[in-house]
């Protein structure tokens, strides 16, 4: 949703469904490629939920473009 603006700072800690998956800015499970339509992406581990690829230029982004 923020792709192409300009942010400042970021996550030193991230969790997922109350497990710690980033640590001082550092991802701490096993990467592993995931494809969808076509298109190879780097995911985290199985069982961590359905990747799904987002549209990059959706409604939310227009909507921030304009404020």
């Amino acid at each position: 949703m923020f792709e192409g603006l300009e942010q400042i700072g970021r996550a030193d800690t991230v969790l997922l469904r109350g497990s710690v998956v980033v640590e001082h800015g550092k991802y701490l499970g096993e990467v592993t490629e995931v494809v969808a339509d076509g298109i190879t992406y780097q995911g985290c581990t199985s069982g961590n939920g359905k990747f799904i690829p987002g549209k990059p230029y959706g409604l939310g982004y227009d909507l921030l473009k304009r404020s």
